[in-house]
């Protein structure tokens, strides 16, 4: 029976935690830092690893959202047409493939930054993109709060929502 994917990342930091760094001197402080960075990571990868594919699609999708306001707002009708043959393409996507969602949301990504930067470094932005902008961001920030709790950085960490929480039927969508 092969270790499932909890069991090596525990051993991971229980061999990180009990075996190495206790065998590294005190005046390594560089290697003592960067063991109990290692540690950290691999906990947060511990919380995130079943929840990755539902964070890539819903992220995604909020992109999506995103992108289909900006085609009907921007002027470049070559923008435009990238933005609707991506989505297409992101629309008959293998929804169950971590690494085809992830590199279409990439791309999407790229084609979002660029539309808004193309028309607007030198010129205000118009009220409709900086709503569209805005509601995107209201979207992701609470789910982007809650995937990075694991950090523990965040000033309000006993108000977010658990990681599973964030894709149960009532949980955060976007």
């Amino acid at each position: 029976m092969n270790p499932d994917v909890d069991l090596r990342l525990n051993a991971m930091v229980k061999a990180l935690s009990d075996a190495i760094l206790p065998a590294l001197p005190q005046h390594e402080r560089m290697a003592r830092d960067q063991v109990g960075l290692l540690i950290g990571h691999l906990n947060i990868l511990l919380e995130h690893w079943r929840h990755g594919l539902n964070y890539e699609l819903a992220n995604c999708a909020a992109a999506c959202t995103l992108a289909r306001e900006l085609g009907a707002i921007i002027s470049d009708a070559s923008l435009t047409a990238d933005i609707a043959a991506l989505l297409a393409r992101i629309d008959a996507m293998n929804r169950g493939d971590y690494g085809v969602v992830s590199r279409l949301h990439h791309e999407l990504g790229l084609l979002i930054d660029r539309a808004i930067a193309a028309e607007y470094v030198r010129t205000p932005m118009p009220a409709d993109l900086i709503a569209a902008v805005l509601r995107y961001n209201d979207c992701r920030a609470p789910r982007e709060r809650a995937w990075h709790r694991a950090s523990g950085l965040d000033p309000d960490l006993a108000q977010l929502p658990s990681i599973a929480s964030l894709f149960e039927p009532d949980g955060l969508r976007g």
